[in-house]
């Protein structure tokens, strides 16, 4: 049996296999809404590393409160260093994921910039409670969560009305995270 963790990636190998699923998922006991003081406008959890593009989410956010975590890589200095500079709160290590958890409960908004990966970001952010913005490039993200996100095109213009617009938002879209990709269905 073949395991795979995005709808894409399923649908391009369906084809060739019979026993093939989607196993993947967040701790929607953990990721969920709490009661916290709301101290970021936005959050971007993501490893320091270009194709994450953390430049992106520091032009984008300049003048707001924002705050990225991530281990940094060793191509990933000079974005660590500019989100400082543009005044992005930037943490750097391996973040304990309660403290991650705590970080989305006292963000406003989830930014996700990076053209792959961020799957798991995406459902915790979408779990928590909080609006998410992606951009149009990350196809797997696009995959996994479809309308449940904005989706921006990939520049720092775009990425802030984004961010403006799930600013004035309502929108919670746990109960979607937790009927497709709660631990519960997964595990």
């Amino acid at each position: 049996h073949i395991f795979v963790e995005s709808p894409m990636m399923y649908e391009k190998l369906r084809p060739f296999y019979k026993n093939i699923s989607i196993a993947f998922g967040v701790d929607t006991d953990l990721f969920q809404p709490r009661e916290e003081k709301k101290v970021f406008d936005v959050f971007f959890p993501a490893t320091y590393s270009p194709w994450k593009r953390q430049n992106l989410f520091s032009q984008a956010t300049e003048g707001l409160k924002a705050v990225s975590c991530g281990t940094i890589q060793p191509d990933g200095i000079n974005l660590f260093l500019e989100c400082e500079r543009r005044g992005v709160y930037a943490l750097s290590g391996l973040m304990p994921t309660k403290a991650v958890s705590l970080l989305y409960n006292m963000s406003k908004v989830g930014v996700i910039t990076s053209w792959h990966g961020s799957e798991r970001s995406a459902l915790e952010i979408l779990s928590s409670g909080l609006p998410l913005v992606i951009t149009k490039d990350n196809e797997l993200v696009i995959s996994l969560v479809k309308d449940h996100a904005i989706i921006v095109e990939p520049n720092p213009d775009d990425i802030r009305k984004g961010i403006e617009l799930a600013l004035k938002q309502k929108t919670n879209e746990r109960k979607w995270v937790i009927e497709n990709y709660s631990h519960k269905i997964y595990a």
